[in-house]
């Protein structure tokens, strides 16, 4: 199901360090995240993909020039095995690859579903939790319940982690929303 498969992504950092004057108008943000999503009988690419994160090489972290900002980006020994733009079955290869890298993140920002909702959301630490009403409703289906979940899992979450937006933040992550030609990089 849709709901088994939903993330809670917390961010926190260091107290010690946020809570300095010289931080006080900074926040942590959440820039770049993928999910590896694995469809296949056995283990030979969960493995291999397992000794690539062992060993620090599924990722890298890059610097673009233009804009100073520091970007996550797959490895091409992680693309040889997991595309972000997966190969069209054809009629001699059905599942041309088993493993698929999906980007739930990018420049801070969230792809959009195929229902236009994001795919993905922050977790709202205000009183005011329409916004988790609405997304719980976008990927569980509408109604009161639905709404109650999202509202009080986002309540759950602020007073438990004691969230403040700008160095503690969640958000929810959807890896199993329509994979738009947009969501995976086509």
């Amino acid at each position: 199901s849709i709901e088994a498969g939903l993330l809670t992504l917390l961010i926190r950092g260091n107290t010690s360090f946020w809570e300095q004057d010289a931080a006080q108008q900074s926040f942590l943000d959440l820039e770049d995240c993928m999910t590896l999503h694995l469809l296949e009988e056995g283990r030979a690419t969960y493995d291999a993909v397992q000794e690539l994160l062992a060993a620090n090489e599924a990722f890298e972290v890059g610097l673009d020039a233009s804009d100073g900002r520091a970007h996550l980006n797959p490895t091409s020994a992680l693309l040889q095995r997991c595309p972000i733009s997966t190969p069209k079955p054809t009629a001699d290869d059905f599942f041309p690859s088993t493993c698929v890298l999906k980007r739930e993140f990018q420049d801070g920002v969230s792809p959009t579903a195929l229902t236009g909702q994001p795919a993905s959301v922050e977790v709202p630490t205000s009183a005011d939790r329409t916004a988790a009403s609405m997304w719980a409703q976008s990927v569980l289906g509408a109604g009161d319940h639905q709404a109650n979940v999202g509202t009080s899992f986002a309540q759950h979450l602020t007073t438990r982690y004691k969230m403040n937006g700008r160095y503690v933040r969640a958000f929810w992550i959807n890896p199993a929303y329509e994979w738009a030609p947009s969501g995976v990089g086509s």
